[in-house]
């Protein structure tokens, strides 16, 4: 029976290059993982998956489902229990073979959702810091500790000409690397399973299957995205209490109000932090396929039925996000909700990190995080206080501007008859000097011109 317990389940792990070159010194990192994991590390084993055969990831290649060679890679990396990448840095980032490999791993259902991982690599660190960045998203487990980077330039010699790793004090760290990561990977295996038993069975076989099941993420049905947004409709931001104001209560408060609605009676409940990550993508989702509806309403013609509207708010949806629009129920739910309503407007009127849009298309748009006015904490004493002060500051100012205003305008005017005096003048000395100077005689109302102009004249 001792003898059983000592022999660890098999780890079966899924080894991505990102580099392609044939003398790749990453890829010699993985040939001395497979190596060393034959020799030194019992009950692991290591797949090279060669990611060069898989096309440029195109969602127009999914038609009739994935292609083979992609349908085959995501199924090898469906049944790995860890993932060990080896991150070649290109640009401060991973490589394009490498992202391209992870995308379409991706793709729904995502088969890199709750797997231990680790990554190695030869040359810049910053490589693996994106990539653990992405790892977030698609709910890979990275190990933290030890990191593995090695500088293949440093003496003394790592590589030799075809890439395989020779230096020896590299070897033992690989191979220590390659422990933790083991232990790393039954640890969570172990922490898994006893969620769901106290007694943990030493079946390997049975650990897997239990592993696989737990691996798969529960989907939200409509009656659950309906009660979601019930629970953020009816739960106030506003608590006036400290404490309260902090942003992870209030999605507790969602929780609770969501698991103890009775429609969901025979439900597993839901934690705060995937109330809010469904949350965000519904009122996402919801508020872009406003605009797209907005958009075919202004395109709508005699004739047309709400029916013909809204199909063609899904096609403008679907060209421009190029996913389809799932979440009509949630869209019925809050489309017509003030509440709703009011905070996706104050948030749209208030971004200052919108995108720019096309032209001819309205429904793709970005909020900031900003409060909702309509919610806002009644003003307290002091801000009342201060508000009256700056209140009668301002009115004084206003009026001093208003009475130099008037000043101003004042001495326009008198500015401006003066200068229509001075032209008047100026003309009737042009006409004066004009009548002075004719060689013929004068006629009798030339004269009597004459004779007047030079009397305002001299009396002026």
């Amino acid at each position: 029976m001792e003898a059983v317990r000592a022999i660890k389940p098999l780890i079966r792990v899924v080894a991505l290059s990102g580099s392609l070159r044939k003398g790749s010194y990453n890829t010699g990192l993985l040939r001395a993982a497979i190596e060393l994991t034959k020799e030194s590390v019992p009950g692991m084993h290591i797949e090279y998956i060669d990611i060069s055969l898989l096309p440029l990831i195109n969602t127009d290649l999914e038609t009739n489902g994935y292609p083979p060679v992609v349908e085959v890679f995501r199924q090898k990396i469906r049944k790995a229990d860890s993932i060990l990448f080896a991150s070649p840095e290109y640009n401060f980032s991973v490589s394009a073979p490498l992202k391209n490999a992870i995308d379409w791993a991706s793709r729904s259902p995502n088969v890199w959702a709750d797997k231990p991982a680790a990554v190695v690599s030869t040359g810049g660190g910053r490589s693996q810091y994106h990539l653990r960045q992405i790892g977030v998203f698609l709910g890979l487990h990275f190990i933290n500790e030890p990191e593995f980077t090695l500088n293949a330039f440093q003496p003394p010699k790592k590589f030799d000409a075809e890439g395989n790793l020779v230096d020896g004090g590299s070897k033992e760290r690989l191979k220590q690397f390659l422990v933790s990561l083991q232990a790393f990977t039954l640890r969570l295996r172990v922490e898994n399973v006893s969620k769901f038993s106290t007694q943990m069975s030493e079946d390997p076989e049975q650990l897997q299957e239990i592993h696989e099941k737990r691996r798969e993420r529960r989907k939200w049905t409509p009656t659950e995205d309906i009660m979601l947004c019930s629970s953020w409709l009816n739960t106030s931001k506003v608590v006036v209490v400290g404490n309260e104001q902090k942003t992870p209560s209030f999605w507790k408060r969602i929780a609770s109000y969501f698991n103890s609605s009775p429609k969901l009676a025979g439900f597993q409940k839901r934690e705060a932090g995937h109330c809010k990550h469904r949350w965000n993508k519904i009122n996402d989702n919801v508020r872009k396929f406003v605009g797209c509806y907005e958009a075919a309403k202004r395109q709508k013609t005699s004739g047309c039925s709400d029916t013909d509207v809204r199909k063609v708010a899904y096609e403008i949806f679907f060209n421009d996000h190029k996913v389809k629009f799932n979440l009509e129920h949630a869209w019925m739910e809050l489309c017509n909700d003030q509440k709703w309503c009011a905070s996706s407007t104050c948030k749209g009127e208030g971004s200052s990190k919108r995108r720019k849009l096309d032209d001819q298309s309205t429904s793709s748009h970005t909020f900031t995080q900003l409060e909702d006015q309509q919610m806002a904490r009644p003003q307290g004493v002091k801000a009342a206080k201060a508000k009256g002060k700056r209140s009668v500051s301002k009115s004084g100012t206003e009026e001093s501007e208003s009475t130099s205003l008037l000043e101003f305008q004042r001495m326009q005017t008198i500015k401006e008859k003066k200068n229509l005096a001075v032209k008047e003048r100026l003309s009737k000395v042009g006409l004066l000097d004009s009548l002075i100077a004719r060689k013929k005689p004068l006629s009798e109302l030339e004269m009597a011109l004459k004779n007047k102009l030079i009397t305002d004249m001299l009396s002026n």
